[in-house]
């Protein structure tokens, strides 16, 4: 059987608005960029709360299948497979949006991972009803050795995959962008040389998580980016040189100092995670069961301590 992550992470953007000055063509631009790639954060979110569903499906196949080897006779448990179809209206958005933004590095490439994954978000419902049959009608019963189970779920795995693939890489791409677009407005803010290094520091958090939750971690590249992140957070976080007056007079410097605290918080749970899930560090004294506890509670704190930063580099 494969081993699914049961870590689902809600991903946010933000955008600047620049509405009380004069925008040039590239801060416009730059602004409908935002926009376009904020509607693929949305997809993405009402994608995450559907596939829980599968997710749940194939933990709940693997109990079924457990229980019935040892008495055929026992209950299995079915699951719900409906209902995975996209918001109307999210949808709608999107495809204004792409209308609106103008051309951009990573617009066409975000395009064709959503139609491709939105085209298949039926067959993922198929193969996920297809399983859940096995299950509800009591197929198993008719099928010796459970010869007809592992085919079924394989089909409904690689589907999964194949389909969260293509909305990872749009999300990705979005975010990529997203950020770009968005240091393109910050230049004209009075406290530009605290706001976007916050920004670079946010989306290198964003880019752990995403590596983290890969179906092949790679622990050499995590463990890089961990220390860059922690040389690039001890030089953003100092005050010296920079004009803290402009910090003071238009925005926060206590919120400022509570978000590079918060950074180092998120650093030091991003090694752990690191050190419990390499499987090249010992782990004394934890069983297997613990050890993925402690991971799930870290992600946890993880993906909580992400929302706070984004939510105090908005403050900003």
């Amino acid at each position: 059987m494969k081993k699914l992550s049961i870590v689902v992470l809600t991903l946010l953007l933000s955008s600047i608005c620049l509405t009380a000055q004069k925008q040039t063509q590239a801060e416009i631009n730059a602004s409908k960029t935002i926009n376009m790639t904020n509607t693929v954060v949305d997809l993405y979110n009402n994608y995450l709360s559907n596939i829980k569903k599968v997710r749940e499906g194939l933990q709940r196949a693997e109990e079924n299948i457990e229980i019935l080897k040892e008495n055929i006779n026992r209950s299995a448990h079915g699951w719900n497979c409906t209902n995975m179809i996209l918001h109307d209206d999210m949808v709608i958005s999107f495809e204004k949006a792409c209308t609106v933004a103008p051309a951009f590095a990573e617009k066409a490439k975000i395009q064709a991972e959503i139609k491709y994954a939105k085209a298949n978000g039926e067959r993922l419902s198929n193969h996920c009803k297809a399983l859940n049959d096995y299950f509800n009608k009591k197929e198993y019963k008719e099928d010796e050795g459970f010869a007809k189970f592992q085919p079924l779920y394989d089909s409904l795995y690689n589907v999964y995959k194949d389909v969260s693939k293509s909305w990872l890489n749009a999300v990705n791409l979005a975010s990529e962008a997203g950020n770009k677009s968005e240091l393109v407005l910050l230049k004209k803010s009075p406290v530009a040389e605290f706001i976007i290094p916050m920004k670079t520091d946010l989306s290198a958090v964003s880019k752990l998580i995403d590596m983290f939750t890969e179906e092949e971690a790679d622990f050499n590249a995590i463990q890089k980016d961990i220390e860059a992140l922690k040389i690039s957070v001890a030089k953003n976080k100092s005050l010296t040189g920079k004009n803290v007056a402009n910090l003071e007079k238009y925005s926060n410097k206590l919120n400022y100092e509570g978000y590079y605290q918060s950074m180092d918080e998120a650093i030091e749970i991003a090694a752990k995670i690191e050190e419990l899930m390499n499987p090249d560090k010992v782990k004394d004294g934890m069983n297997e069961q613990r050890v993925q506890d402690e991971i799930e509670n870290k992600f946890s704190m993880l993906n909580w301590k992400y929302k706070s930063l984004v939510e105090s580099y908005n403050m900003m």
